[in-house]
């Protein structure tokens, strides 16, 4: 958890994210932390920085 937060807000300060971004980023990086990231890419939800 620790490190998820840390990743978030690491791209939040390189990159302003809206609150639709920030969001969004926080839901892709939970999902490679479980292991869902290469599913949420095929599907087209993932984020681009």
């Amino acid at each position: 958890m620790v490190i998820e937060t840390f990743l978030v807000f690491t791209a939040d300060n390189k990159e302003k994210l809206s609150n639709n971004k920030f969001c969004k980023t926080t839901r892709e990086v939970d999902d490679v932390a479980i292991g869902r990231y290469e599913q949420a890419q095929k599907r087209g939800n993932s984020i681009k920085l």
